[in-house]
């Protein structure tokens, strides 16, 4: 009963959040929210979340949005990230080391997740980290979503499938027409992945990416509308690379000093 009571206290906080800040974007039209998953290679990454709110929003907010900054900024620095404020910005980093443990750190420091259920609908996806089936964010108030990730190890590099999903249907916010203003940045809500060798495929049921580079993709998440992110892309292993090449570089060397010098008087 009192675990119950705790959520649904979360809950109206959450909610009251949201109503507050989606208020101060009506008045102020000024929102955005990029999150960014990058991939340096198997072994290391981190995730930052970017909100922008505008000086005159975080001004206006800003008793409503203290508590949730409180709340994160344990968690954040627990798993040795920051949490950086700016007159206009918030951005959340924090550093994770496999696929696997990017899903975890997300849900611990920004997901509500369901008790009791694990991750499972991916084939030898990892289940470790409970479901997470919404995530709060200001201005958004609580959003479902879903973070996923498989990775099939082939020694010297890593394939990762990566899924996210973001429900945003119940997120409006009136037209230019309704207000007579500008409302919202034309790319409210972004989701970026960064990787080594950029996305290898894009699943036929995925949302396709809005922008494509060699350093990875990007998509921009409709407001009003559910969003499907379905990808696969490959990451380095630098321990099983840098065995290969220091194997190489010890027969070489014996090679130069008993071929070419002759071996040791």
């Amino acid at each position: 009963m009192s675990g119950r009571m705790v959520r649904g206290a979360r809950g109206i906080r959450n909610l009251g959040l949201g109503l507050v800040m989606g208020l101060a974007l009506l008045l102020n039209g000024c929102f955005q929210a990029d999150l960014t998953l990058r991939f340096d290679h198997h072994h290391h990454g981190q995730w930052i979340q970017t909100i922008a709110l505008g000086e005159r929003n975080l001004a206006f907010a800003s008793d409503a949005l203290r508590p949730w900054l409180q709340q994160i900024r344990t968690p954040v620095r627990q798993l040795g990230g920051h949490l950086r404020q700016t007159p206009t910005t918030i951005e959340i980093t924090v550093p994770f080391s496999t696929p696997a443990d990017l899903t975890a750190r997300f849900n611990q420091v920004l997901a509500d997740p369901s008790p009791g259920e694990n991750v499972g609908s991916l084939p030898g996806a990892i289940k470790e980290a409970p479901v997470a089936t919404a995530v709060t964010l200001p201005a958004l108030g609580t959003v479902p979503f879903h973070l996923e990730t498989q990775e099939r190890n082939w020694g010297l590099f890593s394939q990762v499938w990566l899924r996210y999903d973001l429900d945003l249907r119940g997120v409006e916010f009136p037209s230019d027409a309704t207000l007579g203003g500008d409302v919202l940045l034309p790319d409210p809500v972004a989701f970026r992945v960064q990787v080594p060798w950029g996305i290898s495929a894009v699943e036929t049921d995925s949302l396709a990416p809005t922008q494509t580079d060699p350093s990875g993709s990007q998509w921009i998440l409709p407001l009003g509308d559910k969003s499907h992110i379905d990808v696969r892309f490959w990451l380095p292993n630098w321990i099983g690379l840098g065995g290969v090449i220091l194997t190489v570089v010890v027969l070489m060397g014996y090679g130069m000093r008993y071929r070419w010098l002759g071996p040791p008087r």
